[in-house]
């Protein structure tokens, strides 16, 4: 492509940017949040209706439904969450306002029904109903309902040969008008617009929903239908005149789309398909495979939005603008710089709004993702007609002006069109550019260890490949509405409520059939309702005798809640003290503990029995009175040294089973007498095990699973038999647990399990790999953890590199990153209150001998860092609202409330 002319080369690009710019730009990181609602895009396959020939012209959006109850139902149940998202925030408003409307719903006998938005008038939009209905059954509801409620009136009027009835209460001037016609009941409050349906029934209209009614997809009960032509005068009404004329645009965008509407918890879901024209912008993309995200932990703390492309073959994104004949002058040897400059941008270039303000000085930039950054700096201060090195206040940091204004639209089509100078500066593999100095002086400053910034909190990513995204951060988007919206009450539902929205993004992905996929997600709640603990405070000091040898256990075993503690000494006594700092008592044990402590009740009396192993003897101790039970401890022979330990009861008998795992990968059960169990005498593994052997019972079946620290995912029923399909094996070791979803069948539930290098794999209880997936890695020295929450609810995945944490949720989502922390043996765990509605991070440096706490935001409580002589732990109690953390000195143990 780049050995044509220069002329060939960078061909047609002005007119494209002069086209789309706005559009993509100002309009769409400007409206975002009440826009792409309408780019929404999917195609199905139906018989074609005759309603769609009865559509008026003044028609915007359409939608159908197989149950007008349901839906109704829904927008009223979920009414904050649909306020963001206009078309929806003005249906169940107005369908919310009438007691005519709940005669009509019951009217609509769950046959499918079709609402339209039209436009009412210059400043307002009204709905249409249409029901397929017989004409003498209408009739005859009608005057039932007119009958059993004397208030009601029901008249009728001609126009044009078609009978239009009023219905109203006396006294009252509004109406609910209809008319009966090809087998449909169509209505509205405002009865003008049956006269425009009426006027136009023999007339061709043009409404791209014709076309898409016609196209393959999957059937949904309710669908969403948009006509672009006139979409952009009715999103005019809800924005400022600044942003009217980028909205003109939108009727070139996409031809027509469709989509289906999908609720699933706290969140809606748009999803669907549409086809661009030759000329329109999406097609730009039709020789690119969508491009995973993996610029996360680039965007800046205070972004606003983003706009993201990403391109997998860039020579062949350069060659969709070779068609115009405008010569660009380019020094001797440009065009090879140019070529080396295009084959040297990698996968994604990302554009960001980064200050909460929508001016004329908007911050705005781009990260460019490079294969040689410094060799792309190189390059294209070759290619510009000069380059200037300003100076900034880091040092460390060279950051240039470049005077050929060109010389980035050609390069990356609409975003630079009308910026007036440009700004580059490389770190690492990315580059970044932007269109004031200031912008990125205040972006090298957030680096931190030369090539990362701090992770943006609020924005969470697509984890689907895709071609173009855009997002909005929820935390600083309040102003970009208030500049944007000029209608006053969908401002104020929007920044009344961005707080909580904690994701709201939309993204574009070509398939095979060169069809574009549409995913746009409003999460609602999780951004606003996590709680922040605010402090940590010494409450108590426990001081002992001798030297504590090992980390504290919050144990379950007087109360039912984890408010009682255990730790051991130098001479080998077990303390236990409650969450007061009072000493219970202390147990002499014959070594030091191997495991974790475990509880149940053994001896079937009083109180739970704290069970853990010493070498090869498992200890069972009264919790009331550190008395050891009788016919404890029980003795492993051999050489053998238990690591793990756990208590199985399979029926909530007390007929517990003890499965202990030792170093050298056997696995043995026994009752609780100690006689080992046929099948486990003992069950050789190819290694020790990460965690403890875990049961789980699925569809009345019982499974025994085990991990070993090699990456092998081992699962055995009662009788010790490995299950079909196990074990399951990582391409690499693993020091994480595994984590359970649970359902009714086999084959619905799951295990995950996460390898060090970042190889994720999700498999049934049936041995059949659901989900296998390689994590992105930032470097060769990545590895990875997976911390399930202290109730198993979830589960969080945490990257560690250099001096670096990246924190991910389930949905492998970037939640935070905490830098300068210079780790190499350490421990996190996850501590989330439901009732309380409170999460923090306990980190434990292992090397350092300190712990740290911070918010699920990555913010630090008390002072940062604390000293510690073993592993602290942290437990929140929800009967006292209320966390602890302990922590561990030489002779003495440290509580501290977690407010």
């Amino acid at each position: 492509m780049l050995s044509k002319s220069k002329s060939e080369v960078i061909n047609n690009i002005k007119e494209f940017v002069s086209e789309k710019r706005k559009a993509l730009i100002t309009t769409g990181i400007a409206i975002v949040a009440i826009l792409f609602i309408f780019i929404a895009l999917r195609f199905y396959k139906s018989e074609k209706d005759t309603v769609y020939q009865l559509l008026s012209p003044s028609s915007v959006v359409l939608m159908e439904s197989d149950d007008l109850t349901e839906i109704m139902k829904e927008c009223r149940s979920s009414s904050s969450l649909f306020s963001s998202v206009p078309f929806l925030e003005f249906l169940y408003n107005h369908l919310d306002e009438d007691p005519l409307l709940d005669s009509l719903i019951k009217f609509s006998d769950k046959q499918k029904v079709y609402i339209s938005l039209n436009a009412a008038g210059k400043s307002d939009v009204d709905l249409i109903f249409y029901l397929k209905r017989d004409q003498e059954k209408a009739h005859s509801d009608f005057e039932k309902l007119v009958k059993q409620d004397a208030s009601l009136t029901l008249d009728h009027r001609l126009f044009n040969d078609i009978m239009i009835y009023d219905l109203g209460r006396r006294g009252e001037r509004k109406k609910f008008s209809f008319i009966l016609h090809e087998g449909y009941f169509i209505g509205s409050f405002s009865g003008f617009l049956l006269e425009d349906i009426i006027r136009n029934l023999e007339q061709d209209k043009d409404l791209s929903w014709t076309q898409a009614n016609k196209l393959q997809g999957p059937k949904s009960s309710t669908k969403i239908l948009i006509n672009h032509k006139n979409l952009p005068d009715y999103l005019s009404l809800y924005c400022a005149p600044k942003y009217v004329k980028g909205l003109k645009e939108l009727a070139n965008f996409a031809s027509y789309s469709g989509v289906t509407w999908e609720k699933e918890g706290s969140a809606l879901m748009l999803i669907g398909e549409t086809v661009a024209e030759e000329k329109q912008f999406l097609h730009t993309f039709r020789n690119q495979t969508p491009v995973n995200f993996s610029m996360g932990s680039v965007i800046p703390e205070n972004a606003s939005a983003i706009f993201r492309l990403s391109v997998s073959d860039f020579s062949a994104w350069f060659t969709e603008y070779d068609k115009i004949n405008e010569e660009i002058p380019l020094n001797g040897g440009a065009d090879k710089q140019l070529m080396k400059a295009v084959q040297l941008i990698k996968d994604e270039v990302v554009w960001v709004l980064t200050e909460p303000e929508f001016t004329n000085k908007v911050f705005q930039y781009a990260i460019i993702k490079t294969s040689d950054g410094g060799a792309f700096m190189n390059a294209f201060k070759y290619l510009a007609d000069s380059s200037t090195s300003v100076t900034t206040p880091n040092p460390n940091r060279k950051i240039y002006a470049v005077h050929k204004k060109e010389l980035l639209t050609h390069l990356f089509g609409p975003v630079f069109s009308d910026f007036k100078e440009y700004f580059i500066t490389s770190h690492g593999n990315f580059v970044v550019i932007g269109n004031q100095l200031s912008a990125l002086d205040t972006y090298l400053q957030q680096v931190q260890n030369g090539y990362v910034l701090k992770k943006t909190a609020g924005i969470k990513f697509f984890t689907e490949p895709s071609n173009i995204s855009l997002y909005v951060n929820p935390a600083y988007s309040e102003s970009l509405a208030g500049k944007c919206i000029r209608d006053t009450e969908m401002k104020n539902n929007w920044i009344s409520s961005s707080a909580s929205l904690s994701y709201i993004g939309v993204s574009f992905t070509m398939g095979s059939d060169k069809k574009f996929s549409f995913r746009y997600i409003i999460q609602k709640g999780k951004a606003s309702t996590t709680g922040k603990p605010k402090s940590l405070a010494i409450n108590k000091t426990i001081q002992f005798n001798a030297g504590l040898i090992s980390e504290v256990y919050p144990l379950r075993v007087i109360s039912g809640l984890e408010e009682h503690f255990l730790v051991q000494d130098s001479l080998y006594n077990t303390h236990l003290f409650s969450r007061f700092g009072t000493l219970l008592w202390n147990a002499k044990v014959d070594g030091k503990l191997s495991t974790e402590p475990v509880w149940g009740n053994i001896d079937k009396t009083g109180k739970d029995e704290i069970v853990f192993a010493v070498r090869n003897k498992i200890y069972a101790i009264n919790s009331a009175n550190g008395q050891v039970i009788k016919g404890y401890p029980l003795i492993i022979p051999g050489k053998v040294h238990i690591t793990s330990l756990a208590l199985i009861d399979y029926d909530g008998s007390k007929n517990y089973r003890i499965f202990a795992g030792d170093d050298s990968g056997n696995i043995y059960a026994s009752d609780a007498k100690g006689m080992l169990l046929d099948g486990w005498k003992p069950k050789k593994i190819d290694y020790s095990l990460v965690g403890k052997p875990l049961h789980v019972r699925v569809a009345d079946k019982d499974y025994i699973i085990a991990l070993s620290r090699k990456g092998k995912l081992h699962v055995f029923n009662r009788k010790g038999q490995v299950i079909d399909g196990f074990p399951i094996k990582l391409e690499h070791a693993t020091t994480s647990p595994f984590f359970i979803e649970k359902s009714s069948s086999a084959s619905n539930s799951y295990i995950t399990i996460l390898s060090e290098k970042g190889e994720l794999i999700k498999v049934d209880f049936t041995g059949k790999i659901a989900k296998r997936v390689q994590l992105f890695r930032l470097s060769p020295e990545s590895k990875f953890s997976l911390y399930p929450d202290d109730r198993n609810k979830s589960y969080t995945i945490v990257r560690k590199d250099k001096d670096r944490l990246d924190f991910l949720d389930m949905s492998l989502s970037p939640l935070f990153t905490q830098t300068n922390f210079p780790l190499e043996k350490y421990d996190i765990k996850y501590i989330h209150s439901i009732a309380a509605n409170i999460s923090y991070w306990l980190v434990n440096d292992l090397t350092n001998r300190r712990s740290i706490v911070f918010t699920p935001n990555g913010k630090f409580l008390g002072e940062g860092w604390i000293k510690s002589q073993e592993k602290s732990t942290a437990v929140y109690l929800e009967k006292y609202n209320e966390g602890s953390l302990v922590k561990v000195n030489k002779k003495s143990i440290e509580i501290a409330r977690i407010k």
